[in-house]
């Protein structure tokens, strides 16, 4: 996409009034996070250049079918997989956010032992007193 005042960008629509049928996500996140393999490679026509870090298709498309697409060539010629990046982003956000909701849970049950703590020295040193 090219913009009028030159800059470049990829954009996806995401109007609420050109969706249906909106639920909270059915994927797990942090399950599919922690099951992609990142790895390290080199393209067959570039491999003198330096090594790429991403995804292998075939490897995604056992963890996160929605990601992975089969590009169909012309009869005779050989298919082969694409990775569609977007479509990690959503997944990311959702494992970061569960990672954060889970940061907090703990931060409230810390500060609830540290006040417990901070009860028990108070009593041990009122005993100590007398």
């Amino acid at each position: 996409t090219y913009s009028t005042n030159g800059s470049c960008g990829y954009y996806s629509s995401s109007d609420s009034t050109l969706k249906t049928k909106v639920t909270p996500t059915r994927h797990d996140a942090t399950g599919i996070i922690n099951q992609l393999v990142v790895r390290d490679y080199n393209w067959k026509t570039a491999e003198k250049d330096p090594l790429v870090i991403g995804f292998i298709a075939q490897e995604a498309l056992e963890v996160y079918p929605d990601m992975v697409i089969q590009n169909l060539e012309k009869e005779g010629e050989e298919n082969y997989y694409s990775i569609r990046p977007g479509m990690l982003i959503p997944i990311m956000v959702r494992d970061f956010q569960s990672k954060q909701e889970r940061v907090r849970q703990l931060e409230e049950k810390l500060a609830a032992k540290e006040q417990e703590l901070k009860e028990r020295m108070n009593k041990v040193r009122a005993s100590l007193e007398h």
